[in-house]
């Protein structure tokens, strides 16, 4: 409460009162990390967007060997950047540069499409002035947009004089993406006091509740504000009431709120309390979280009793407890990288050592100078081919998952016949779910013409059999492809150890499993992947499973309309 505020109430009434990637290589030893840390100690401080913004804008200059950076702001509802920190070779706010309208300029290009921008040739750039990169020796251009929530709330950009190579990128892509949290952190928050102080202005009355109470706890004064919230057509109705047992008379829970434990009351014969957290009730009968201040009334050296102000923070909870929801679900997220960065250590190293093993005796066998048992070699060399396809499949889930994180996958999609895109799958696949000892029972109905990405789509089959086979090994692959109701169905069904029913909408998530990765391996992102394709195809796909019961995985996508 404003002392101001008090002080005029307690003289109006008689008296005076008392009163904050998976990585690949770093810059250098500890730059990236160095630059990281300085970064986010910069947006844990209080003040203005120019004092989080400038030490962030010096650190990537020194830590990352710019010859200027600097960092433009976008306004919520504005479409004009506004630079707020300039470092290096430039350090100046003003000038041609200090206001660019959005999709002017490289900077407005990139607040426009929401995607960095790399030069590695400055002086040869048409977007470029050719003459002053020449003279500032300037070789090297990165500009990355700060988004927050997907909307651009600025640009961050850099000149170097030496090309910017790829741990540069990706440092300067994680501050970025720290800049834009922080940036649109301090927005919120802006907006959170605005609302604040507009709530507690005194125009013709006050923004927040008053009220003053004498030595019983009676109401003596209430201004409108502290009528509204209560819930009461006007003050008159509050005059003469015991306010304890009015409003204050039980905790949040139900449970009764003694007149004696009360700390509003205790008040009027002490210095003051000030309860951030406590609970009020409105006439209706309905509670509410207050914030209270309450402080004692004299008038020349005789106590009155105390005047109290609150203010209704259910807002404020709720802020909180976004709060906590956002900071919650990034823990997970980097949990989620922590754990996914450990497994692809683990499986890409998994099918090396085999690899490694056969390829180096294949080459003493070759070295003998005795030609090698042929059946040996051939034996040899499968392995070894089979170790290659492992982790090429690995590869090549993380390389989609990038793409699908980045949202840069992409269909090439043609009219194709599923019904025979399925027959050549298994035919290729006879080979492998002999060695699994997996026998094929495969029914297949065609044509059926579907506007598709051909590979993308053999990739789903490919990964529904592989599943098939590493969780239902030794026991029988049901294929069943037909059409039904305007849409082409694949459905892939084994007989291994199912899927609980918790279970079966996780194991669609990135980084899940729904058995273990020290029995069964893999990244957890097939079925992610999956999804994501058949979705792209305007498709579905589900599963049916009961643990121990083997799953049925089903894919529908539209069936391609024929000329009747």
């Amino acid at each position: 409460m404003n002392p101001l505020v008090l002080g005029l109430l307690a003289s109006t009434l008689g008296g005076a009162t008392g009163v904050w990637l998976t990585r690949r290589r770093r810059s250098g030893p500890d730059s990236s990390a160095l630059l990281r840390a300085e970064v986010g100690a910069a947006l844990a401080r209080p003040g203005t967007l120019h004092d989080m913004l400038q030490p962030c804008a010096e650190a990537i200059v020194r830590h990352l060997g710019g010859a200027f950076a600097r960092i433009w702001v976008l306004p919520p509802g504005e479409q004009v950047l506004e630079l707020r920190a300039s470092a290096g070779r430039y350090t100046h706010l003003d000038g041609e540069h200090a206001r660019i309208p959005v999709g002017q300029l490289k900077i407005g290009l990139i607040a426009q499409s929401g995607m960095p921008l790399l030069i590695n040739d400055v002086p040869n750039d048409p977007r470029v002035q050719r003459k002053w990169a020449l003279r500032e020796g300037l070789v090297a251009f990165a500009g990355y947009p700060l988004l927050a929530e997907g909307r651009v709330v600025g640009v961050m950009a850099m000149f170097a004089r030496q090309k910017l190579k790829d741990d540069i990128l990706e440092a300067l892509a994680s501050v970025a993406d720290a800049m834009a949290q922080g940036t649109a952190r301090q927005y919120a928050e802006e907006r959170l006091r605005q609302g604040e102080e507009l709530f507690r202005l005194l125009l013709d009355s006050t923004g927040e509740a008053i009220y003053g109470m004498d030595l019983k706890g009676q109401c003596t004064f209430a201004n409108r504000t502290c009528a509204r919230l209560l819930g009461y057509p006007d003050a008159s109705a509050l005059i003469g009431r015991r306010m304890h047992e009015l409003i204050h008379h039980s905790y949040e829970d139900g449970t009764p709120y003694p007149r004696e434990a009360c700390p509003i009351y205790e008040a009027t014969s002490k210095e003051g309390i000030h309860l951030d957290n406590e609970w009020l009730w409105r006439a209706d009968g309905r509670g509410f979280p207050a914030e209270i201040w309450s402080y004692p009334l004299w008038r020349e050296g005789e106590r009155l009793g105390g005047v109290v102000t609150f203010v209704d923070i259910s807002e404020r909870r709720a802020a909180e407890a976004e709060r906590a929801r956002l900071l919650y679900e990034t823990q997970e997220a980097v949990r989620a990288r922590d754990d996914f960065l450990a497994i692809a250590s683990h499986e890409l190293r998994t099918p090396l050592t085999p690899l490694r093993l056969g390829l180096q005796s294949a080459q003493r066998m070759l070295q003998d100078g005795q030609p090698p048992p042929l059946e040996e070699l051939r034996s040899r060399l499968a392995v070894t081919n089979r170790q290659v396809v492992r982790l090429t499949r690995l590869v090549e889930s993380m390389l989609d998952l990038s793409r699908l994180t980045r949202g840069t996958l992409q269909l090439e999609t043609a009219p194709c016949d599923l019904a025979a895109l399925v027959n050549d799958v298994l035919e290729r696949s006879r080979e492998v779910l002999a060695q699994a000892e997996c026998s094929l029972d495969a029914q297949v109905e065609g044509p059926l013409p579907v506007l598709g990405d051909r590979l993308r789509l053999e990739h789903v089959l490919e990964n529904l059999l592989s599943n098939a086979m590493k969780y239902g090994a030794c026991s029988p692959v049901h294929i069943r492809c037909r059409a039904e109701q305007g849409r082409a169905l694949l459905s892939v069904e084994d007989e291994g150890i199912g899927i609980s029913p918790e279970d079966q909408q996780r194991i669609f998530g990135r980084f899940e499993r729904a058995a273990s990765v020290r029995h069964y391996g893999g990244f957890g992102l097939g079925l992610y992947i999956l999804r994501e394709i058949v979705e792209a195809h305007g498709g579905t796909v589900s599963v049916e499973s009961q643990p121990g019961q083997g799953a049925r995985f089903t894919v529908t996508v539209p069936l391609l309309e024929t000329p009747g």
